[in-house]
């Protein structure tokens, strides 16, 4: 979820059983870091995996009510983020290889950062209006204004190859005759 929705890591902590909607294809957010709601879609795949998790947690955790949070630990209890950082830390040593050493590891909130980032790589390759798009991207994480977001938004090779071929399509021409003339 912190990848696939760009959900920050307490905001899907927080999620109670109440919160995912299956028949708009909608999650709840409360009260997130800027003390705001809102509600974020998700697609088809995300239902599914959803809609798995959640019949396996009711079979182990009976009774269940709506207010409870969606993902607990054995005393159900709302799972800590202190828990899950571990977890995620433990499992990207394990993935350690040879030539990762001495580089930084990959933090639980990159995943935040990359669904930002392959948001816009998206934008571009369908070839949408970047700059329009973006108050959209920051309503969508909760951001209080655009700037947040841009925070986000690291320029890989892959963003600049797409920008590149816009440019290309849009002023290529006229711009190889103004430069190089």
């Amino acid at each position: 979820m912190l990848y696939t929705l760009g959900l920050r890591l307490n905001e899907a902590l927080n999620l109670t059983l109440r919160d995912v909607n299956f028949d708009h294809g909608t999650i709840f957010i409360q009260d997130s870091k800027f003390h705001k709601d809102r509600i974020i879609p998700f697609g088809p795949k995300m239902g599914v995996h959803l809609k798995k998790y959640i019949f396996l947690r009711r079979h182990i955790f009976k009774p269940v009510k709506s207010n409870d949070y969606l993902f607990i630990a054995r005393q159900r209890f709302r799972v800590s983020d202190g828990n899950i950082r571990c977890a995620f830390s433990k499992l990207i040593k394990s993935q350690q290889t040879n030539d990762s050493h001495g580089k930084a590891h990959p933090r639980l909130h990159d995943l935040r950062h990359t669904f930002a980032v392959h948001r816009l790589l998206q934008w571009y390759k369908d070839g949408v209006d970047v700059q329009n798009k973006l108050p959209l991207l920051s309503t969508f994480m909760g951001h209080v204004d655009i700037y947040s977001t841009q925070v986000y938004l690291s320029i890989t090779e892959d963003i600049l190859k797409e920008a590149n071929k816009r440019f290309q399509l849009n002023f290529g021409s006229k711009f190889d005759k103004e430069i190089l003339s």
